[in-house]
């Protein structure tokens, strides 16, 4: 044989073989370096920033909101925290659905979502209540008492 027919017999074999091609070596090493990388810094403490207390007139001034401004966007969180509520509601209904029905992964799917979607509720309700009280970082007492209970005395 020549060299040119040796040259692509030898291509085609190293091509036809490649394991490392196949499995998309690269790419898995970059994921898996990903991965680790991702894990570290969810388990290393966080640099401490410095505590600095804005007030909310500080934080009015440091945004340029108007009092129309603060009043919309006070509308726009008790809507979404309605809109939010709704959907926990809706999907609790159906975890309850998939459990009976005995569909434990999407019953399972549905719990992690519905955790998420009510702590987007909670969220968007703290900023409202701190946008309707102009008070910033109300604690966890603060806001029950805000909530659920008729007159709180300031």
């Amino acid at each position: 044989m020549n060299d040119k027919k040796k040259g692509i017999i030898k291509r085609s074999l190293t091509s036809l073989f490649d394991v490392r091609r196949w499995v998309a070596w690269d790419i898995l090493v970059g994921s898996g370096k990903n991965i680790i990388s991702m894990a570290k810094d969810m388990f290393t403490m966080p640099k401490k920033k410095p505590a600095t207390k804005e007030t909310f007139e500080q934080a009015v001034k440091r945004l340029n909101l108007t009092e129309e401004e603060i009043v919309q966007r006070m509308q726009v969180h008790l809507h979404l925290t309605i809109v939010y509520l709704f959907m926990a509601f809706a999907l609790f209904i159906y975890l309850v659905y998939s459990l009976v029905k005995s569909h434990f992964l999407a019953s399972f799917v549905c719990t992690i979502l519905d955790i998420l979607v009510f702590v987007y509720a909670l969220r968007t309700h703290l900023i409202y209540i701190q946008m309707k009280h102009r008070k910033m970082c109300h604690t966890f007492q603060e806001w029950f008492d805000f909530t659920f209970k008729a007159k709180v005395e300031k």
